[in-house]
């Protein structure tokens, strides 16, 4: 059934009211409840932006997006429809405008960082698997893209390694706690609003079936600074560091072109220290980072 995305807690919001009565009318006949997102919307785009502030903004957005998520989660749990009805976000992606030389509005050059605002979105989504089942990025192909192509090539954008990174997470998702240092990003538009104590560090864990492997998908949302992370596996023992892959560019705005297709790229390391029962990694700035464990046998 077609939902909508509920941007404040009131009452009175329109997608709330509209939620609630889709779910009255016919809970018991559908299983998802369907809503779609661009971030930000087009009615607050600006002429200019300090590009510092955009960034903190840009990656901060996943912070709405799982506020969404969570609001409509709330409206389904207090219908009185079938057991199990969850979400599918049936359209999603950061849009900004384009630059001067596009000649359309879906003609954008993604950056790295929104590569970090879609790895910040994959781990929302994988936090919330009891409540989201399906969630289309869109689009795929030179509009609003992962792929852009011309006559002669194809090249894979920034946003489009988070997904090659996050194809490699394990079946399970683990809980955890995730502490860092924080900062502060300012409204962007009515779905990017204003955020205190954001943290720099933003993760998902997850296991295997068997339980013998760990993956983790790290993102260091500081557009400058390295971050040391320590990983605690007092709880789980014995497990070995076997791979850490880092995406990250020389810039947080390089992007890839068919010009320089490899600004942003994949950097394989294995420098991973043990403390104690910590794992320590040193992530790069602005970088999205895999990290696979696996138990010793």
């Amino acid at each position: 059934a077609v939902g909508n995305n509920p941007l404040t807690d009131r009452e009175n919001d329109p997608a709330s009211q509209w939620n609630r009565e889709v779910l009255a009318a016919c809970a018991d006949d559908f299983d998802f409840l369907s809503w779609h997102i661009y971030q930000p919307e087009q009615e607050s785009w600006r002429e200019s932006y300090d590009p510092a502030q955009l960034f903190a903004s840009v990656v901060a957005a996943p912070i709405d997006f799982q506020w969404i998520i969570d609001r409509v989660d709330a409206q389904i749990q207090s219908s009185k429809g079938k057991d199990r009805i969850t979400q599918c976000i049936d359209e999603w992606n950061i849009w900004l405008p384009p630059g001067e030389n596009a000649k359309s509005m879906h003609q954008v050059t993604y950056t790295m960082r929104d590569a970090l605002y879609v790895a910040g979105i994959i781990n929302v989504l994988y936090r919330s698997f009891k409540k989201v089942d399906i969630a289309n990025l869109a689009q795929l192909v030179n509009v609003l893209p992962l792929v852009k192509t011309n006559d002669k090539t194809a090249i894979a954008t920034a946003i489009y390694y988070p997904f090659q990174l996050a194809a490699e997470l394990e079946e399970n998702v683990l809980p955890f706690e995730c502490e860092s240092e924080t900062f502060a990003a300012s409204k962007l538009g009515e779905n990017v609003q204003a955020h205190e104590n954001v943290p720099y560090l933003d993760a998902c864990a997850t296991a295997s079936e068997e339980g013998d492997a760990i993956a983790m998908l790290l993102v260091n949302r500081h557009p400058e600074k390295r971050n040391q992370v320590h990983v605690d596996f007092s709880q789980k023992e014995n497990f070995q560091a076997v791979e850490w892959q880092e995406l990250k560019a020389n810039h947080p705005l390089d992007a890839d072109t068919f010009e320089h297709p490899n600004r942003v790229h994949f950097h394989s390391s294995n420098f991973i220290m043990k403390t104690g029962n910590d794992l320590v990694v040193d992530l790069a700035p602005a970088s999205v980072n895999l990290l696979k464990f696996k138990k010793e046998s």
